[in-house]
């Protein structure tokens, strides 16, 4: 996977847009938690300019509770103290899909 290095500056947009912001400018998909999806439209103002994902990421999420994992190209956000509550949101092409975890899942 490519070093891919991001520069934008936003302000007040919801965290997702800056979500969307990577995907369109990157291979990396992001997935996230059902349960976070108050948390991804709480808007935040940030600029970067030639920044590895590791350090956007650290800059988006900052003070928001929640976390991220980078598994190869998708990037899993979540709460830090979640315990699997819910199955990720995956988001391809703008599609989401959102289910609850059952007790036999």
């Amino acid at each position: 996977m490519p070093d891919w290095k991001f520069s934008f500056n936003l302000k007040r947009v919801p965290i997702i847009r800056v979500f969307d912001e990577i995907e369109q400018k990157s291979d990396f998909v992001f997935a996230w938690a059902c349960d976070i999806d108050t948390e991804i439209h709480k808007e935040i103002s940030i600029c970067v300019s030639e920044e590895p994902i590791q350090r956007v990421m650290e800059k988006v999420l900052e003070g928001s509770g929640l976390v991220f994992q980078r598994l190869d190209r998708q990037i899993v956000v979540y709460r830090l103290s979640e315990h699997n509550a819910c199955r990720a949101t995956v988001r391809k092409d703008s599609v989401r899909i959102m289910t609850k975890v059952g007790p036999n899942d």
